[in-house]
């Protein structure tokens, strides 16, 4: 199953690939992160900053997984309205959940100011939007302004806007950003891997997990073998080829960006959006005034695995998203595209994290963040398992259980 498809604008425009050996000899270590995409990157750098002996390794390169396909928009909107998601875990944790991927943005800031503020990132605190077009779905809005006034959160009603075409919205301040997610991802590898107590490895598949009582073996498709007391998975969609059950099903979605649009400059684009269709629509705008466009998912089937088909259907979508697009922005006419890519992600059904360890694994985790807010919880799952060494269990962490 290829991950990510098309003209890859990150990778596009990224400058600087640094290379890591590959696996070539037996090792030991305190903590091994499976997968070196954004969350093995997040994770691994906590557990790094805690002193563990660390290793990180992927099949691949360093950032080439679904990583290199997210857009870089880091949100506190859910898949889910709010209002649905109240209904299945709570009131109480509900806000919790928000509160958390809050925090996470600012987690997100000093990590970035540790890496030493790399332009290459380009963080940005921006605000969110949820909205409609449709006057007919002015109800929807308002139960989930409602919702999130009494979870406590922070909202402004939008009946208007001078730049897309909005008929009803919410918008919270500060609670979204964008960001480089590729050029973050390699820079916090980067940044660990000078330390003395983190390896990292590329080209170097973990192949076969053995869960023993007080420790775990890993052996890579090289037939080397990794003894670590913990190992955490991270490598989001491809989980399933460790641990077919896991509760999780595989989503396509697409994107383009344009060229850049002077106009833009006229505008107020302070902000990240995501509409109430379904399937949904986002967009963010980056600092040389392009839009960065993206939505029509779609459920993975057996047609994605024949490239032809796939194209065909990559090519349908792109064009059904930028007819959206022109039809979303209808204050700007000068919109070119640039770039046309897709990528793969999974989905639970009440849109949270999977946190927790692996029924039936000893000592075998997994820090699994899904949907449009990932990386978000990418923060929160790493920082609960941080002390996983130490044989602590974060209070929150059953919330995002595998049997929730």
């Amino acid at each position: 199953m290829r991950l990510v498809d098309g003209n890859l604008y990150f990778k596009k425009i990224s400058k600087n690939n640094e290379q890591y050996n590959y696996l070539n000899e037996n090792i030991n270590c305190d903590i091994l992160i499976i997968g070196a995409g954004v969350s093995g990157a997040i994770t691994a750098y906590y557990m790094a900053e805690e002193g563990y002996n660390v290793v990180v390794v992927d099949k691949n390169i360093v950032g080439y997984g679904s990583t290199s396909a997210n857009i870089g928009i880091i949100d506190v909107q859910l898949g889910m309205e709010l209002s649905k998601l109240t209904k299945i875990i709570g009131e109480k944790k509900t806000k919790k959940c928000i509160n958390l991927m809050i925090d996470s943005i600012d987690e997100l800031k000093k990590i970035v100011s540790k890496l030493g503020n790399k332009n290459s990132i380009n963080f940005k605190r921006t605000n969110s939007v949820y909205y409609t077009d449709k006057y007919m779905n002015k109800n929807a809005i308002v139960k989930e302004y409602n919702t999130k006034i009494n979870a406590g959160i922070g909202a402004k009603f939008l009946n208007e806007s001078n730049i897309i075409d909005l008929k009803y919205g919410i918008e919270l301040e500060d609670a979204s950003a964008t960001m480089n997610i590729y050029e973050f991802t390699k820079e916090i590898i980067s940044y660990i891997s000078k330390k003395e107590n983190v390896r990292v490895y590329e080209h170097t598949e973990a192949y076969e997990i053995k869960s023993k009582e007080d420790y775990v073996d890993v052996i890579t498709n090289n037939k080397f073998k990794i003894k670590a007391n913990k190992v955490i998975i991270t490598e989001g969609a491809e989980v399933i080829k460790y641990f077919p059950e896991i509760p999780i099903e595989l989503y396509k979605t697409y994107n383009i960006v344009t060229e850049p649009i002077d106009s833009l400059k006229n505008y107020y684009t302070n902000f990240t959006a995501r509409n109430t269709d379904v399937p949904f629509n986002y967009m963010r705008f980056t600092e040389d005034d392009r839009i960065i466009f993206g939505g029509q998912m779609t459920r993975i089937t057996a047609k994605e695995n024949n490239d032809v088909i796939a194209k065909q259907l990559s090519n349908s979508r792109y064009r059904k998203l930028f007819k959206t697009l022109q039809e979303t922005f209808f204050g700007l006419k000068d919109i070119n595209v640039k770039c046309c890519f897709s990528g793969v992600f999974a989905e639970t059904k009440d849109s949270l994290p999977i946190i927790d360890e692996i029924i039936g694994m000893p000592n075998v985790y997994c820090n699994l963040s899904y949907g449009i807010n990932g990386i978000l919880f990418s923060v929160v799952g790493a920082k609960m398992l941080k002390e996983i060494n130490k044989e602590y269990y974060a209070r929150d962490m059953h919330m995002f259980g595998l049997k929730r």
